[in-house]
């Protein structure tokens, strides 16, 4: 089959920014393609998105805490495509700006699109509430957090297990002492490795001999074999 290009946008106005909006992009690519009179000659539809949230929320069973009716329309929405029509739907993560093919036609549809929208906003005399603005900076807020985590070059070996920033504990422990020691322990603050990049004076090795990093704390230093024993088998 000949590759096609279909370029399309949509007038969205919006009073803060959101995951919500690259939800609605990849919808309106699925709802296309559910509209393609031959699909048999689709084999796969391969979708681009900058935002790692929408993909996870998506692909990886990520949980979903906003937009729950978008996301689930989408998830029966590929299923639908997937299930009825044999038609692979894969996702790719890339960063923003990068330069993939089609990125600077996709940047100017969305330009045009937000002129469109900012001078209907204007036209239509939408109010702007207390609780918008309040809404709209904590959304943004946790977008720069979120972008700072994720091409930050600390905590690498805890992003591995906590991918999306969050104020909300997602964890029950029995008290605060033992959530303090548990917290410190996952992002090695209290580990000689770390401690010594704060103060060169402390010795990054173990009383073991090997660098005490979270891993081999947990994992592999002999001083701690018993009660690594006792915590995975009792």
């Amino acid at each position: 089959m000949p590759k096609m290009i279909v370029l399309f946008n949509n007038i969205m106005l919006k009073l803060f920014f959101d995951v919500y909006w690259e939800l609605v992009a990849i919808k309106l690519v699925l709802d296309y393609v559910s509209r393609i009179e031959n699909k048999t000659l689709i084999k796969e539809v391969k979708i681009f998105s900058d935002s790692q949230t929408a993909i996870g929320i998506l692909t990886l069973n990520w949980k979903i805490e906003n937009n729950r009716s978008t996301s689930h329309e989408i998830i029966s929405l590929i299923k639908c495509i997937q299930k009825h029509h044999g038609i692979r739907i894969n996702f790719d993560w890339t960063p923003g700006h990068a330069d993939v093919r089609g990125n600077e036609i996709a940047d100017k549809l969305a330009k045009e699109a937000a002129k469109e929208a900012n001078q209907i906003q204007k036209e239509a005399h939408i109010t702007v509430t207390k609780q918008d603005i309040k809404t709209a900076a904590r959304i943004l807020v946790n977008k720069k957090w979120q972008h700072r985590w994720d091409n930050s070059d600390t905590g690498r070996f805890y992003y591995n297990f906590h991918q999306t920033v969050s104020k909300k504990s997602t964890f029950d422990y029995p008290d605060h002492k033992t959530a303090k020691i548990i917290s410190n322990l996952r992002s090695g603050y209290y580990l000689k490795n770390y401690q010594n990049k704060i103060n060169q004076n402390i010795d990054p090795k173990c009383e073991c001999g090997q660098l005490e990093t979270v891993e081999h704390y947990l994992l592999f230093c002999e001083n701690y074999e018993e009660a690594r024993q006792k915590l995975m088998y009792t």
